[in-house]
């Protein structure tokens, strides 16, 4: 279980938020998803590793950056994705972490098509589980996230791969569903924000 009350969202620009509700993809918290190893429980899967938290409030003046897409795969192979998040720093106090972006391609795609790998170029640390791998499409100028990334360091075909999971068309109609869900139930002014 999670305690709401515990969770609090910092933006320098709209201040604090409290996540008024989340949402787990079911497959993510199901018992046989889960292995005890070397006394650390370790996901056996990272094909639901997902997450909607509702915000209790709407950011005043908020601009919408990112759009969720379902990616075509044929052609993210030949887009340059980013990973855009805050890594884990002990020597830094968390309020004054500094947002690491790394860029590169995705160099394969699991044989289920849930989860992208990469490395190289596009390197993560830890902390940055959650972050959006992303990508700017040059046709419309927009900010695309096609996938949330995960784990780092994953054995996968003789390599170790960072790997994200991917935003399925499933899993895409599940957030926009909740998203409605929330809409719904919130006044015209007061409709919800997400991370």
């Amino acid at each position: 279980l999670v305690d709401l009350n515990a969770i609090d969202v910092r933006f320098e620009t709209y201040g604090t938020a409290k996540v008024s509700k989340i949402r787990i993809l079911e497959g993510w918290t199901k018992e046989d998803n889960w292995k005890l190893t070397n006394n650390q429980w370790k996901a056996i899967s990272h094909a639901n590793d997902l997450a909607l938290l509702t915000l209790d409030r709407p950011l005043e003046n908020f601009t919408e950056y990112f759009q969720l897409e379902t990616p075509k795969l044929s052609s993210l192979s030949s887009v340059k994705v980013n990973v855009s998040g805050y890594p884990d720093d002990k020597s830094i106090t968390w309020q004054n972490l500094q947002m690491k972006t790394a860029s590169g391609s995705i160099a394969s795609v699991s044989s289920d098509n849930y989860q992208f790998f990469y490395n190289k170029t596009l390197d993560t640390q830890g902390g940055q589980s959650g972050s959006p791998l992303w990508y700017l499409d040059q046709q419309t100028k927009t900010y695309k996230i096609v996938g949330v990334h995960v784990s780092g360091n994953e054995w996968v075909n003789g390599d170790f791969y960072n790997s994200a999971t991917q935003i399925t068309n499933d899993k895409l109609q599940l957030v926009l569903g909740w998203m409605q869900e929330d809409a719904q139930t919130a006044s015209t002014n007061d409709s919800p924000n997400y991370l």
